[in-house]
């Protein structure tokens, strides 16, 4: 990446006669659509080892300030707390999902450690969030979760919300509703599909 080949396509692209007018970000996108594989990755290498340097504020406005930054990230952590404590008011105590599908405490317990059912920890305890529970599934819980959080990009918390969420990937129903009816693989694509980004 990043050799005299890839610059001279990439300056091929940028001048192959289209003219680019509007916003700069719509011209950089057609220059990106008319650049060759080789070419991006140069360009993506170039952006991540000139991450540090300014950008024009003409173009891109103002680069926020260390307590804009700061305060930013105090927000969204308040936001990932609260939503944590939502799904822990709602969740199942160990012993209360147990008795729900017909198993004992310990074999949920195992189910929970391998992965089968989704627990958010309360101190030492488990609490399982009542979504992934249905009477209309031969086990009492929704099969899949292990695969599904295995592909999910952000943590726990915020899977409880995706799923149960109408996804336009699945045709507006929602994971949860896929995974009750047996449809792991759309879910599955699905969770693959999004970035840590959108959470």
């Amino acid at each position: 990446m990043g050799s005299h080949g890839d610059e001279q396509d990439w300056d091929a692209a940028a001048a192959s006669g289209h003219e680019y007018e509007g916003e700069p970000v719509e011209a950089l996108l057609g220059v990106w659509h008319g650049a060759s594989p080789a070419a991006r990755e140069a360009f993506l290498a170039a952006a991540a080892h000139h991450a540090d340097d300014r950008l024009d504020p003409g173009t891109w406005g103002e680069a926020p300030t260390e307590e804009a930054e700061s305060s930013a990230a105090l927000s969204q952590l308040s936001r990932d707390f609260n939503r944590r404590e939502e799904a822990l008011q709602s969740a199942l105590t160990v012993t209360q999902a147990a008795k729900l599908i017909g198993i004992s405490v310990q074999s949920l317990r195992e189910r929970v450690e391998a992965g089968d059912l989704l627990g958010l920890k309360a101190g030492r305890e488990w609490r399982l969030p009542p979504w992934q529970f249905s009477a209309e599934t031969e086990k009492g819980y929704l099969p899949g979760l292990r695969r599904v959080r295995s592909e999910f990009p952000a943590g726990l918390v915020s899977l409880c919300l995706w799923a149960v969420r109408p996804n336009p990937d699945l045709g507006g129903s929602t994971p949860s509703q896929q995974l009750e009816a047996g449809h792991v693989e759309p879910v599955v694509r699905a969770a693959r599909s999004i970035t840590s980004a959108a959470w």
